[in-house]
């Protein structure tokens, strides 16, 4: 009988890249100290290495207070909304962006629970932030 081999699911060291870990913070997958909490197992787990671009509302203070979703500097047409350009707006560095819909404002904010940046079907909804995703 030949020998078989598992191939181990795909786990990110960054809590926020795991679907099953993103309530936490930090590196779960494994900690600093080397250990990989209970999380990083979860046959649930999904995959996320995303980070909110600059343009995505959530990154910009003055965007975000008056609950605008999505890109706004620039938005989806190119335009840069005046909220980006104000005097009272601060920009944030691109973060990472979990897939969890309680830690992205603009999907909390409208009542949704679950993943939405993606979603289980791998589909971000319009309530997430522009993102890019890292490579390797």
């Amino acid at each position: 009988m030949a020998p078989t081999s598992v191939t181990a699911k795909p786990v990110a060291v960054r809590c926020a890249d795991n679907t099953a870990c993103g309530e936490l913070d930090g590196d779960c997958c494994p900690t600093p100290q080397g250990y990989s909490l209970g999380c990083c197992k979860d046959p649930t787990n999904i995959v996320s290495p995303a980070r909110a671009t600059r343009a995505a509302c959530d990154s910009n203070s003055a965007c975000r207070a008056v609950g605008l979703l999505g890109a706004c500097c620039p938005n989806a047409k190119g335009v840069t909304l005046e909220c980006c350009t104000g005097a009272n707006n601060t920009v944030t560095k691109p973060h990472p962006v979990s897939a969890l819909c309680s830690r992205n404002p603009g999907c909390s904010d409208i009542g949704l629970a679950g993943n939405c940046c993606p979603g289980d079907d791998g589909i971000s909804l319009t309530c997430c932030p522009p993102v890019t995703v890292r490579g390797g």
